[in-house]
């Protein structure tokens, strides 16, 4: 388990910009969102500080640990995920624009 890039991939000098700013987005631009967003919806630190790390982490990670978890197939952890976020989203919308 693991990332695995090629050396072409990061001589290149184009693809080394967007890694670069991939990750800055991944690790700091989400850590701080999800500072924000804790601490204005009024979490507890011990929850804010799993906020931060469930955000920071790769959607790869999640992956393989549930699948690990439940001993699946990493791709069908993925597909499931994906279908429950197919039915997921038009739901908070719903929801959203009935509360609103």
């Amino acid at each position: 388990m693991g990332l695995r890039i090629s050396v072409k991939l990061i001589s290149h000098s184009g693809s080394r910009g967007a890694l670069v700013l991939t990750s800055l987005f991944r690790f700091v631009l989400a850590s701080l969102l999800a500072t924000l967003n804790s601490v204005l919806a009024g979490f507890m630190l011990k929850d804010t500080l799993r906020f931060i790390v469930v955000s920071a982490t790769p959607p790869a990670v999640m992956n393989a640990i549930i699948a690990e978890k439940y001993i699946w197939s990493p791709e069908v952890v993925a597909i499931l995920i994906v279908l429950l976020l197919l039915v997921v989203f038009p739901v908070l919308y719903i929801v959203f624009t009935i509360l609103h």
